[in-house]
């Protein structure tokens, strides 16, 4: 009997210690797969971000700011956008490539993606992670002015989805059936209950996932503010003025923008983003974009 006890003792310290190990080693790899990615690095520069309607700040809560949107107002939900050709103006006048600096989550060294919806509210159904910042190679002397591209680099726009990296993984982000991603994208709905979907992308493109050879319609719109500090300002994207003119200027009652030029949605949209809404290039204004 002893001996049967002395057994299911050691048995019993037995389990114990394999539940621990066990425990521990889930524990160790809840946090090696963490999704969190690396700390900038100390020689890095540090473009900050922020979501706003108007002078408000923009959120997923559900009473939070909703901006005027035509004859009645929009409730925005998620919102995200993909950045990349950064270009910093220096103190002497000289120009500098922006690289990025790849933490192989938010960032490659070639595309970031901004992420400013929680996953609450408004926002529910969403990653719940955000990301307010771009990082890139520390310059070599102070910034003063800025420019970048909203999208996605086209040889990595029209690549298989399937392999890709980084902020390109996320595939709420990509549209299949038009084989590329969404550059900037805004869910939302009218005081009124309509649904609306600003997704834009390039479009009119020939070819399939892998294979594109060309888009009649690349969307990319080219952002310059020619005056910015970023030891001490953020760039504003401003929901707001992104919608300022409301969804339906010709009356289809075509509410949202994919990028279409049949969409009268688009119209307001290309215009405040500074893109020609003939041919889908940048333009020279733009007014979604500011620094503050």
């Amino acid at each position: 009997m002893r001996r049967l006890q002395n057994f299911q003792k050691l048995q019993g310290l037995r389990d114990f210690l394999v539940g621990w190990i066990a425990a521990g080693l889930v524990f160790a790899g809840v946090v090696g797969c963490s999704k969190s990615p690396p700390p900038a690095p100390i020689d890095a520069l540090t473009i900050q971000f922020e979501a706003r309607v108007g002078n408000e700040p923009y959120g997923c809560a559900d009473n939070a700011p909703s901006p005027a949107f035509g004859d009645t107002t929009l409730n925005p939900g998620a919102l995200r956008a993909f950045v990349h050709d950064i270009e910093l103006t220096l103190a002497d006048g000289s120009v500098e490539s922006g690289q990025l600096v790849n933490d192989s989550f938010w960032q490659t060294d070639t595309v970031a993606l901004l992420d400013f919806e929680d996953g609450t509210g408004r926002c529910r159904g969403g990653s719940g992670e955000t990301n307010t910042k771009v990082v890139v190679a520390k310059p070599s002397a102070a910034v003063t002015a800025v420019a970048f591209r909203v999208g996605v680099p086209m040889a990595q726009n029209h690549a298989d989805p399937a392999k890709a990296v980084g902020p390109l993984s996320y595939t709420s982000m990509h549209w299949s059936w038009k084989a590329g991603y969404k550059f900037l994208r805004l869910d939302g709905k009218t005081a009124d209950g309509d649904a609306y979907g600003l997704h834009l992308g390039s479009t009119g493109c020939e070819g399939s996932i892998g294979n594109i050879t060309s888009c009649a319609r690349p969307n990319v719109p080219r952002i310059v503010l020619d005056a910015f500090d970023p030891a001490s300002q953020k760039i504003i994207l401003d929901v707001a003025a992104l919608v300022a003119a409301g969804a339906d200027e010709i009356g289809d009652g075509n509410y949202g923008c994919l990028g279409e030029k049949t969409q009268a949605g688009c119209v307001p949209v290309f215009r405040q983003l500074g893109l020609n809404f003939e041919s889908g290039a940048p333009a020279t204004n733009q007014f979604a974009f500011s620094v503050r």
